[in-house]
């Protein structure tokens, strides 16, 4: 059963010599200044990884939104270029079953080349997307990475300053003693 501060400051002076009553004040002090530092960091800890998380999930729902769109925007232009090289040949063979073509004279490499290139364009803009959705992934990882040594860092200096105030406590119980 977890006692109040005033309570525990109580009880200790209640059961013993001036300097043990004082000694174990200040252990008690010491270890409530602990343990609300421990709460602390493991609840600022859950908070910053909830961050990271919402923030990986915005950025990879981002990322499949724009190459979503990118997909569906590359497959509307290659649909009406192909929609229209369809018509096109269509016509095509309409002159040519009425006999004003000879569909033997004529030369489809143009038409080939141009679908190739199409091909070509449509890779290369792809691979371009996907390298700037990349860099994207990587710089959010380094600001996530950033983040975290910067809390890294706070939790150290924290840390650092519960190690001082024992120290101090250390001291302090010391010269009471010697009093």
């Amino acid at each position: 059963r977890e006692q109040s501060p005033s309570r525990m400051l109580n009880s200790s002076v209640l059961s013993g010599g001036q300097s043990a009553r004082r000694g174990n004040a200040w252990h008690d002090v010491l270890e409530i200044c602990k343990k609300g530092f421990a709460n602390k960091m493991s609840t600022l800890g859950q908070e910053i990884l909830q961050d990271v998380r919402a923030e990986v999930q915005t950025s990879s729902d981002q990322l499949r939104q724009e190459m979503q769109e990118m997909l569906e925007a590359r497959e509307k232009s290659a649909n009406a270029k192909m929609e229209e090289l369809l018509n096109n040949m269509r016509k095509v063979v309409d002159l040519a079953s009425t006999g004003y073509v000879d569909l033997t004279k004529l030369d489809f490499s143009v038409v080939i080349e141009e679908i190739r290139s199409s091909m070509r364009r449509n890779e290369e803009a792809l691979a371009q997307e996907t390298r700037r959705l990349e860099q994207r992934v990587e710089n959010s990882m380094a600001m996530m990475s950033q983040e975290w040594q910067k809390f890294a860092s706070w939790t150290e200096a924290e840390e650092d300053k519960m190690h001082r105030l024992a120290d101090r406590v250390a001291k302090s119980e010391q010269r009471l003693d010697k009093v």
